[in-house]
């Protein structure tokens, strides 16, 4: 077993009432499964790449468990790492302190997993950490397009709050606000 991202990833309050709008689940369930997305697209592309030149040099059945597998074919002379570069994160900055950890002690993962991902992205507890941001500003963005009318065309509010983070704040507070989790609920 083997730890990624143990340092964390802070959060500010608003981005937790984002990620509130969006998701049934807490904020760690959900980057663990942006992490098994990366693992998934490692493996899948390192496969395609690799088997058959794996398989080739092979005398005995190759094996099936990834965990097998996927070292054996990093261990070939001819892989070459894939390097995949982290683009640039979007700014989530809403001038709000980030103070809320939103997977506090990374993520255990198998040996093989951090092997796959070490392998293909040139560094992957930042394109982690671009990942997550990424999540978090685009649906910022929806959750504001999908207010900022709904808002305006209300009469019981005469001016638009100054900023995104102040139009989140004021919508989530307002009465009757359900987050899709207590939508779900109900």
């Amino acid at each position: 077993m083997a730890t990624i991202c143990a340092d964390g990833f802070l959060v500010s309050d608003v981005h937790l009432l984002i990620l509130a709008e969006f998701l049934l689940d807490n904020g760690k369930e959900w980057a663990t499964k942006g992490l098994q997305g990366m693992v998934n697209k490692a493996t899948t592309a390192i496969l395609k790449d690799y088997l058959e030149a794996y398989k080739a040099t092979q005398t005995e059945p190759v094996s099936t468990q990834l965990s097998v597998l996927i070292p054996a074919i990093l261990g070939m002379q001819s892989f070459v790492p894939y390097n995949i570069p982290t683009p640039p994160s979007p700014c989530i900055d809403c001038g709000r302190v980030r103070d809320q950890q939103l997977w506090p002690d990374g993520f255990t993962i198998e040996a093989w997993e951090l092997s796959v991902i070490q392998a293909y992205y040139a560094n992957c507890e930042d394109y982690m950490r671009f990942l997550m941001t990424n999540k978090v500003y685009q649906r910022g963005m929806t959750f504001v397009k999908n207010i900022e009318a709904a808002w305006q065309d209300d009469p019981a509010h005469p001016t638009m709050p100054p900023s995104m983070p102040d139009l989140i704040i004021a919508y989530t507070s307002e009465p009757g606000y359900l987050n899709r989790a207590q939508r779900e609920a109900q």
